[in-house]
């Protein structure tokens, strides 16, 4: 329901250029406030999704209310987010380019990690 309220009119994909980042740019009502959604998936098993948690540019956040997309809204620039989850792989988007009035939607799917987490 959130999503809905966020953003509406036009939705564009854009290519991350890499097949675990999602991209999905949309238009928000306003067109003065943005956003950053974002929702995590295990790679392997691409509908179960995690409870990851986020650095954007070096903040680090966690999605603690277990919601199906965690939402910052932000200001127009670049932003560098990574998720990470216990077990998986740490994934980076490095440039994300927010305009004003945009809600962007980012699918982070996260690949086990093959290091054991103790020896």
């Amino acid at each position: 329901m959130f999503t809905c309220i966020l953003s509406c009119a036009s939705s564009g994909k854009q290519d991350s250029g890499m097949e675990e980042i999602g991209i999905t740019k949309l238009q928000s009502y306003d067109d003065f406030s943005s956003y950053i959604q974002i929702n995590t998936f295990s790679y392997e098993s691409k509908e179960q999704e995690l409870p990851a948690y986020y650095r954007i540019n070096g903040i680090l956040f966690q999605n603690l209310d277990f919601e199906k997309y965690f939402i910052v809204p932000v200001k127009k620039g670049l932003y560098q987010i990574e998720a990470g989850f216990i077990g998986k792989e740490e994934v980076a988007l490095n440039a994300l380019e927010v305009g004003k009035g945009d809600s962007v939607l980012v699918k982070f799917y996260l690949k086990d990690d093959p290091e054991p987490l103790h020896e």
